[in-house]
This record gives structure tokens, C-alpha cells and sequence, in this order.
């Protein structure tokens, strides 16, 4: 079976038009006309409609359903400019948002652990500071070593990502590896978190430490599954891409209520520490507004995470659907024209 980028160059040359001259009447540059040619790339199925068009061809003389599903998934997922530069941007938003995460998980170190020690106190509220911070580093591995690792994870996935997006080059395959690593690492991490916590906090009961875990991991671990045979195995099943975005949607929804949870917590356990004849020192307030401040923006980058795992999910299915579609129209051509 001849290939669609041999098939239009002969079509071009039976027409006697050079490739700028298609070029200029795509409204594309003649490098892309060139990648079309030499099979690197393939044209969206809108402009392999006008090029069939201008050369005088057939759509089905042009192409083959296999070379449809063939553009599908080597070209780009998201390809219309207007929401390519959207996904960049996303990409760009979600790096700086994990930067800024690391940044203030450096802040609360300092203002939690570091700040309390060099302030002159009397010996009682410095013992008391001391048996705080004690109990407070039971939980520095879970919630300041652990969420930076994880955030040093994301930025290292999700810059590959945007390299990727700025090459035009995010085919479906690739976009499917980084929502997969993603998901696999956040399960990892979380996975971590709470089998540190569940060790180190006898008052959880085995019931509550499985619920939790099927409420945090399950979700991740699931998205994975699904992204992988969506994206990577090229399933065509209509739940694939309904259960990537419930379970996208969900993760939100768990994240909003995580995150308020630990905001109250914060605020009420400072509150409750540091008042009437407790030691008051002037980095509390700091260490509440930082907190808060690093709980939104996590939410904040996991929204716009899921967000793009949605806008990505469902550009490819539409992308795949057109491409069914056309290609069952081709086949009922043919056999039409066969009986």
C-alpha cells in the first residue's frame, strides 16, 4: 500500500505545483508540506480535506483509514493553535506553581523548626518549645521531605513535558507517559506518606489505614491503568476516557477537602498552642499564612494537573472519533461501489 506522503507528492507534481505553492495555499510553511511528504508528520484530517481539494484528488485516493489513525497518533494531540498554546501554558503554570510549593515547604522548615531555636527564652517555654518541636518532627518526614521529593518529581515529568509541547511533538504515546509517570509517582509518594504516618501514630486502626489508603491511592493507581490504555495501547472503549475524567475530577475533589482540612488544622492547632500562657513568638502568624498559602497552591497545581489530563483526554478521543468516522464512510464507499 502506497504511503499518504507519497501519494501526495504525486498527486503535487501531477498538479505541477511545488511544495511552497501548496504551502501558501494551506497557510502553512513549506517545511510542513516537506514532513508530510516524507512521512514525519501528518496533516489534521480538516487540511487533508482542503488537499484533496486543491490537487484534484479523492479523499480516498489521497489516504487509507490506516493512514487516518496513522496521523492520529504521531502527530500532536492537541494541534489547533489557540488551545496548544492553552496546554503550554498550563504546562508552564504547573512548573511554577511546584517551584513556588518547594519554595514555601523551605519557608515552613525554617519558620517551624529552624526560627524557634534562636529566640532567647525563659527555660520553661524553651523546654515546652523543645517537647513541641519533638513531636512536630514526627511528622517532618511525611509533610516536608516526602511532599518535596514529590514536587521535585512533578517538575522534572511535567518540564519534559512542556520541552515536548514547545517541539509540537506531545503525540499521543508521549502525552500518555507523562499522565502515567505522574500518576505512578503521586501514588508512590502518597503510598509512603501514610505508611510512615500509619508507623508512627498508634491511634490509627487498621480499618481507618485501609480506608485511607483505597481513598488515596486507588484513584491515582486507577487514572494510571486507564491513561496507559488510552493513550498507549490506543483503546477504543468509550469507559477508558469517562473513567480518566471522573477520576480526574474526583482527585480535585479529595485535594479540595484535604486541603481545608489541614488549613482548619493548622490555624486551630497554632491557635490552641500558642495562646494565653503559652509561649507567643512573632513567626506564628508566618508560619499560619505560609501554610495556608502552600495548601492553596498545591490545590491550585493539582487542579490545573487534572485539568490538562481532562483537555488532553478529550482531544484525543474527538480526534479518534472523527478518524472512525471517516474511516467507516471510506468502507461503505467501497462497498457500495463493490456491489
Amino acid at each position: 500500500m502506497v504511503e499518504f506522503g507519497e501519494q501526495l507528492r504525486k498527486a503535487r507534481e501531477g498538479k505541477g505545483m511545488t511544495q511552497q505553492t501548496l504551502a501558501d495555499m494551506l497557510f502553512v510553511s513549506r517545511t510542513a508540506v516537506s514532513r508530510w511528504e516524507c512521512g514525519e508528520r501528518f496533516p489534521d484530517l480538516l487540511t487533508t480535506k482542503k488537499i484533496a481539494e486543491i490537487l484534484g484528488v479523492s479523499l480516498d485516493n489521497l489516504l487509507s483509514g490506516k493512514d487516518i489513525s496513522m496521523e492520529v497518533e504521531r502527530n500532536p494531540v492537541v494541534e489547533n493553535k489557540t488551545a496548544h498554546n492553552i496546554m503550554i501554558a498550563l504546562y508552564a503554570f504547573v512548573i511554577f506553581s511546584c517551584l513556588i510549593v518547594i519554595a514555601f515547604n523551605i519557608i515552613n522548615y525554617f519558620l517551624i523548626y529552624a526560627i524557634p531555636f534562636g529566640f532567647s527564652l525563659p527555660n520553661g517555654a524553651k523546654a515546652e518549645l523543645i517537647g513541641y518541636v519533638n513531636v512536630v518532627f514526627a511528622n517532618f518526614v511525611t509533610k516536608q521531605i516526602i511532599p518535596i521529593i514529590k514536587t521535585v518529581m512533578q517538575i522534572a515529568v511535567f518540564a519534559f513535558g512542556f520541552y515536548q509541547a514547545i517541539k509540537d511533538t506531545l503525540s499521543p504515546k508521549m502525552t500518555g507517559r507523562i499522565i502515567v509517570m505522574y500518576l505512578a509517582l503521586t501514588s508512590l509518594m502518597s503510598f509512603m506518606q501514610m505508611l510512615i504516618t500509619f508507623a508512627m501514630n498508634s491511634s490509627w486502626s487498621m480499618g481507618y489505614a485501609i480506608a485511607t489508603f483505597c481513598i488515596f491511592l486507588i484513584p491515582p493507581i486507577s487514572g494510571a491503568v486507564l491513561a496507559y490504555f488510552l493513550f498507549i495501547r490506543r483503546s477504543n472503549v468509550k469507559i477508558v476516557p469517562t473513567m480518566i475524567i471522573f477520576i480526574s475530577v474526583l482527585e480535585v475533589i479529595l485535594n479540595l477537602g484535604y486541603t481545608i482540612f489541614w488549613i482548619k488544622y493548622a490555624i486551630g492547632e497554632a491557635d490552641s498552642y500558642y495562646s494565653g500562657a503559652r509561649f507567643l513568638y512573632n513567626g506564628d502568624y508566618g508560619v499560619r499564612v505560609s501554610y495556608t498559602i502552600n495548601n492553596v497552591l498545591v490545590l491550585f497545581t493539582d487542579v490545573a494537573i487534572y485539568g490538562l489530563i481532562v483537555f488532553q483526554t478529550v482531544a484525543l478521543w474527538i480526534k479518534r472519533k472523527k478518524v472512525e468516522a471517516v474511516t467507516n464512510s471510506e468502507s461503505e464507499i467501497k462497498e457500495a461501489v463493490t456491489e
